[in-house]
């Protein structure tokens, strides 16, 4: 294995303290929309559910589905910038002197 310059790895360090902020901002995100999505879900009506009177039509079934997907998102994204974090900490690991 071949060690990394000093200056590589003051570099290699800010580009994973940079990944660990990312990680944070990513995982702050999916749990403010995890918190959004409880205040709003008692507000949301399936529509078999609904009567006649209560019918909010598609628009409720849209909100939840965009809802849905910027979670899967978000959740995505979090779990994308973890593996990518942990991937240099294993390598830098490794390639230490």
């Amino acid at each position: 294995m071949e060690a990394i310059s000093a200056p590589e790895h003051g570099h290699r360090s800010i580009e994973l303290a940079d990944l660990a902020v990312d990680v944070v901002a990513a995982v702050d995100y999916l749990l403010s929309l995890l918190a959004a999505s409880a205040t709003r879900l008692p507000q949301l009506v399936l529509a078999n559910e609904a009567g006649p009177s209560l019918r909010h039509g598609s628009s409720d079934d849209v909100a939840f589905d965009q809802l849905v997907r910027r979670r899967l998102d978000a959740r995505g994204s979090a779990v994308r910038l973890a593996m990518r974090l942990l991937a240099g900490l294993r390598a830098d690991f490794f390639n230490c002197p």
